[in-house]
């Protein structure tokens, strides 16, 4: 399924987008239990509390990303001083490798402020994904690995 990256949209989530965030976290934090130790709760569910911080916050944000009206992941940012915090950017993986997060990346530095975000040094999929956005000469990229993390930031 090819994408043309003009198809893509980020749609800021409200209180109203409160359990579709939360299946889209299952997802996502399921993703991460490979690099970091997440256990699912009782219910068979992954316990979080992240998305009412971003659904009803004025200073966060979640933004659901859709790709020629179908739901295909989300981003979570905050402020941090002068520059825009990626929380976390997740990408469905049948839209993965489709330009889809080189898009909500751009998007994201359309508002004028750097980005930074961690990611563990061990997720391949976020190195090679981090790398292609420093391909692009537009891009200057700093990082520096700390406590098992990479550190990025991006500048136009």
């Amino acid at each position: 399924m090819e994408v043309e990256t003009t198809n893509i949209a980020l749609y800021k989530a409200g209180i109203n987008d409160k359990a579709l965030l939360d299946n889209l976290l299952q997802l996502y934090l399921h993703d991460l239990s490979e690099f970091m130790h997440i256990e699912v709760g009782p219910n068979g569910k992954y316990e979080q509390n992240i998305s009412s911080k971003y659904v009803s916050s004025f200073d966060r944000s979640a933004y659901i990303i859709h790709a020629e009206y179908h739901i295909i992941g989300f981003v979570l940012v905050e402020p941090q001083g002068d520059v825009t915090k990626v929380r976390d950017l997740f990408v469905l993986n049948m839209w993965r490798g489709k330009g889809v997060g080189s898009t909500v990346v751009e998007s994201l530095l359309s508002h004028g402020k750097p980005l930074v975000c961690k990611f563990h040094q061990k997720n391949e999929l976020a190195k090679y994904f981090w790398n292609n956005i420093a391909k692009n000469p537009l891009h200057k990229i700093s990082s520096h690995e700390e406590g098992g993390l990479v550190n990025l930031r991006v500048d136009y």
